[in-house]
């Protein structure tokens, strides 16, 4: 069987419009290629300005932890705060920095707080604030509180702290010094509960509560009632 011009004619179109196509199949898969390696080099030349995780711990050459950044929660049912820990080269705590104060003296409140730790791990030093107001803790070996330095609605006070005997050792004031509107204040405790006040203190007299001038010299049993007071709060 003869092939007719016309069928000659018919197929030279057909592959003239086969090879086209795979021309532009050539130009569009290189175009492709070229998008894709532009992304990747913008890609590799953008900073990566973002790292996120739970934990970032920092060790050092022989693989002792030395400092790690947490998210930590006192209790189970508290919300989790970012804490900063330092450790020595034995894995000793040596300062903490958290958003949250730790139990420490028995109290627990938000505030910013700085831990400063013995090489046994006790926290001998508390920096800090306790409702947006400034304290600093001196600790002793057992990780109780000896000394308060802080400030009572902006009024300042230093408390010399003992240890009342117990089974569960607590500290109790035995002498402060402070500011009571403005007026100097000195008291004087014992492990018994009486106590004694040298200038400005706050008594009830006449049952309502004043304050007694800073020349003051009261006394008061356990339970907080005056036994001597000079001058006299009940004019």
């Amino acid at each position: 069987m003869q092939t007719s011009p016309s069928d000659f004619e018919l197929l030279a179109i057909r592959v003239d419009r086969l090879e086209r196509q795979i021309r532009r199949l050539k130009r569009g898969a290189l175009a492709g290629l070229l998008a894709v390696a532009s992304l990747i080099a913008m890609g590799q030349a953008r900073p990566n300005t973002g790292v996120e995780a739970q934990r970032f711990t920092l060790r050092d050459a022989k693989g002792a932890k030395r400092a790690e950044l947490v998210l930590d929660s006192e209790t189970p049912q508290s919300s989790p705060n970012p804490t900063l820990r330092f450790f020595d080269e034995k894995g000793n705590g040596t300062l903490t920095l958290s958003p949250t104060k730790l139990e420490l003296a028995g109290q627990s409140a938000l505030g910013s707080n700085i831990l400063l730790d013995d090489a046994k791990g006790v926290a001998r030093a508390d920096i800090g604030l306790l409702d947006e107001q400034s304290f600093v803790l001196l600790n002793d070996a057992n990780g109780l509180a000896r000394v308060r330095m802080d400030l009572d609605h902006d009024q300042p006070r230093i408390a010399l702290l003992g240890i009342a005997p117990s089974q569960n050792p607590m500290e109790i004031p035995l002498l402060a010094l402070g500011m009571i509107n403005g007026e100097p204040s000195l008291s004087l405790y014992d492990t018994n509960g009486t106590s004694a006040a040298i200038g400005a203190t706050k008594v009830i007299a006449n049952g309502k509560e004043r304050q007694a001038a800073a020349a003051s010299i009261i006394l008061f049993d356990k339970d907080g009632s005056i036994l001597w007071a000079a001058p006299n709060p009940n004019p």
